[in-house]
């Protein structure tokens, strides 16, 4: 397995959990916040740590946040095909 593409993987991972942690704050708060928290996570060591390394990891937070804005979306018009959305995202987490 090549190191250099699973490391990639994951920096494009970590970057749309960034993008999801946006849509999550600025649905909590106003697009300022979601900013914020975005430019927080992208420097935080953590994510950083996550963002380069060939794991799991990164795809578990992206698919947490994932299923937060499903959640949302189920939360403002019920329907079953939101509801089975959820259920799959949060399989795929599991």
């Amino acid at each position: 397995m090549d190191v250099t593409t699973a490391r990639r993987t994951s920096a494009i991972v970590g970057a749309l959990t960034v993008v999801s942690v946006y849509f999550i704050v600025s649905r909590l708060t106003n697009p300022v916040g979601g900013a914020m928290a975005g430019i927080f996570l992208t420097f935080h060591p953590l994510m950083s740590h996550l963002a380069t390394f060939a794991g799991s990891d990164a795809v578990l937070g992206l698919l947490i946040g994932i299923a937060a804005i499903a959640a949302y979306c189920l939360a403002d018009r019920p329907s079953w095909l939101r509801a089975i959305l959820l259920d799959v995202i949060l399989g795929l987490g599991a």
